[in-house]
């Protein structure tokens, strides 16, 4: 089951609409999000770096998306493999975590339409640039 089939599977339990983007969307996106943020890694740990505001993932896995808007936001994952281009289209950000609460573990990156902000999660931490930082630093 790749990353799509689980939080699709999720979202139909929990009533949480997703929707997986275009693939040519997905490409442009994430190339324009990569491109803006330029994260230091993309694969294995994804991560953004120094730049980033981190906060530990221990504590905050299942709830920091609650500081996020009332609006979409768009999750992709590493950066290797035939399924790269794969954008999930989260309708509400603030829920973002009860879908990975019950998924299996994933590493993963969030931003919003407009890339106002990358979120990095992997296996230790949280990281935020953008307009997420502020919030970031108070968890």
């Amino acid at each position: 089951m790749d990353n799509y089939e689980e939080l699709s599977r999720v979202s139909r339990e929990l009533g949480v609409n997703i929707s997986l983007m275009p693939k040519e969307w997905g490409s442009t996106y994430i190339e324009l999000i990569l491109n803006k943020f330029k994260p230091f890694k993309i694969t294995g740990h994804v991560s953004i770096g120094e730049s980033a505001t981190a906060t530990s993932l221990e504590n905050h896995e299942f709830s920091y998306s609650k500081n996020l808007e009332d609006e979409p936001v768009y999750v992709f994952f590493e950066q290797k493999g035939d399924k790269r281009e794969n954008v999930i289209m989260v309708e509400d950000g603030r829920l973002l975590c009860d879908l990975f609460a019950n998924a299996y573990g994933m590493e993963y990156f969030v931003s919003n339409k407009n890339g106002d902000y990358l979120i990095a999660v992997n296996w230790y931490a949280i990281e935020g640039v953008g307009n997420v930082s502020s919030w970031l630093k108070e968890l």
